[in-house]
């Protein structure tokens, strides 16, 4: 008895030196992985300050593709039977789906049957050259892999299509492009190239455009476009730049060696002795390969 005793007295001791029982600890729940989206230009800081900004954007890709192109008029939509023909031969599979230019001419609401070419990229609108408030290429979000849109006899946008946001090169000739006020509805946009043409009033912010790789405004009308409002120093991406016609000032950083990178050129007969000279010792500089 006296051992059952002494058992007993042990087990106690036993149970109150492991104190209360605990439960396992409980698995951390891992923070969920925001999202974040890389900058257009990121900004490196040496000793003497911040550096200029490095491009990140991916180079513009080729947007003159050889292969059929289809085109359609408002007469093909006019006469039934001429265009039911066009059409069976478009949309034959053999043709269809190596279609990447679509011409449009005289076509400002796009059929819902268009759809079937679901592999352009390239849309071209062909207009009256008549100013007009109503918008053009209404449907144009049918198109999912549209990124180049090129216009000639003018036209006005709706901003608020989705498509305009993928729009990557911007082609324009003997155009007037009306409703654009901002430049914040094509945010990835690469190329400028305008022949003859103009915006019905210039965008402010189009330094804004931070994956702009070229800005061609050769004999720009309508209007006069002020180059003041370009700043080269935000366009960490530019390389080419043309500029004639009815223009203003000179562009913003023009003084800053490190933007001789940029090939440019600027006929503008009206120019300021001082914007000459600042012009002039700009192109010494690109010649000498001043980075």
């Amino acid at each position: 008895m006296h051992t059952r005793l002494v058992f007993s007295v042990l087990i106690l001791l036993f149970l109150a030196a492991c104190g209360p029982g605990t439960s396992p600890p409980r698995a951390e729940t891992p923070l969920s992985a925001e999202k974040t989206s890389l900058p257009d230009t990121i900004t490196h800081t040496t000793a003497e300050g911040p550096a200029d900004p490095v491009c990140v954007c991916k180079t513009v890709a080729p947007y003159e593709k050889e292969g059929p192109a289809a085109a359609f008029s408002h007469w093909d939509i006019e006469h039934p039977g001429d265009f039911r023909e066009k059409w069976e031969r478009y949309t034959h599979d053999s043709i269809r789906t190596r279609i990447h230019t679509l011409s449009l001419n005289g076509i400002s609401d796009i059929p819902d049957s268009f759809r079937v070419f679901s592999n352009v990229e390239h849309l071209v609108y062909v207009g009256s050259g008549m100013r007009t408030k109503n918008p053009v290429l209404k449907g144009a979000d049918i198109f999912p892999k549209l990124r180049v849109l090129e216009i000639w006899g003018g036209g006005r946008l709706d901003t608020t299509a989705e498509y305009i946001r993928r729009i990557e090169v911007l082609l324009m000739g003997k155009s007037v492009l009306e409703g654009l006020r901002s430049f914040k509805h094509l945010p990835g946009l690469k190329v400028i190239r305008m022949h003859h043409s103009g915006f019905d009033v210039f965008p402010a912010d189009i330094s804004s455009l931070s994956c702009l790789q070229e800005i061609t405004m050769e004999e720009y009308r309508f209007g006069r476009a002020d180059l003041g409002q370009i700043d080269l120093e935000k366009l960490a991406c530019l390389r080419k730049a043309r500029f004639s016609g009815e223009t203003d000032k000179l562009p913003q950083g023009l003084a800053d060696s490190s933007r001789a990178k940029i090939d440019l050129y600027l006929r503008n007969p009206y120019l300021s002795k001082n914007d000459k000279d600042l012009l002039a010792a700009y192109k010494k500089r690109k010649q000498k390969g001043v980075k």
